[in-house]
């Protein structure tokens, strides 16, 4: 191994221990795990897809028995929002992963990259953990780590809007809603999208500037489903008067 690699996974090691509070035995396998496919074919690839099982594992189980009574839809959708990429990114980004990740003209500057990259990095140093260590240990600190997003709640697995417009149209038998998607700049490390929502047999649409298409869709399908809804019931309202 290189003096620049030997300091660098030095540098990692003491990041680990004082932000993870987990010190690696095989500190190879940690300059594994933030090393992108750019640098090397020795990279972080498969350890990514070890964390990513391991961290469902951690939080199914953590749910399953935290929630006792709720059933497989809500306990599913519950698992995909905490385990969401958007989730693990955020976590990734606050405890700045990305600032140790060794890699060759990759642009950390493009904000989409730099979220993709942050989120990899999350799963693959759980996996290499968990290689590390045991289940027990892995888990724990997937826990405290995702301790926020893991609060109790009344009520878990609510559907996003994007999911809750589709079933009212189709319990409704109107035709589903056609999103199309703008990008209204040609900065990729700071992207600017135009969402569009539109239900063509209503005659009714709503459009959103975002940085993330995703957060587009649920704010017009959002807007979509209270237009429908007023719609509906004036609808109704004007059946009834007559």
């Amino acid at each position: 191994m290189s003096k620049e690699i030997c300091n660098q996974t030095s540098n990692l090691t003491s990041f680990i221990e004082k932000t993870i509070h987990y010190k690696f035995k095989n500190e190879q396998l940690l300059s594994r795990a933030f090393t992108h496919k750019s640098k090397s074919n020795i990279n972080y690839e498969r350890l990514e897809l070890l964390g990513d099982a391991i961290i469902r594992l951690v939080i199914t189980h953590y749910l399953y028995s935290q929630y006792e009574n709720a059933n497989e839809g809500s306990l599913s959708r519950e698992i995909q929002t905490i385990i969401s990429k958007d989730v693990l990114a955020e976590i990734s980004l606050n405890l700045g992963l990305v600032n140790f990740v060794r890699s060759n003209n990759i642009k950390l500057n493009d904000d989409n990259l730099k979220t993709s990259i942050s989120t990899d990095l999350f799963e693959s140093m759980i996996g290499a953990i968990y290689l590390d260590s045991n289940y027990e240990s892995t888990a724990g600190i997937v826990i405290k780590l995702l301790e926020k997003d893991l609060e109790f709640k009344e009520t878990i697995g609510k559907k996003d809007t994007k999911t809750l417009l589709q079933e009212y149209c189709q319990a409704r038998k109107i035709d589903l809603p056609v999103y199309k998607t703008l990008k209204l700049n040609k900065i990729d490390h700071n992207p600017i999208f135009l969402v569009s929502c539109e239900l063509l047999s209503h005659n009714i649409k709503a459009e959103s500037r975002c940085k993330n298409v995703q957060d587009g869709q649920k704010k017009t399908s959002n807007s979509i489903l209270e237009k429908l809804k007023r719609y509906e019931k004036n609808k109704n309202s004007h059946n009834g008067s007559e």
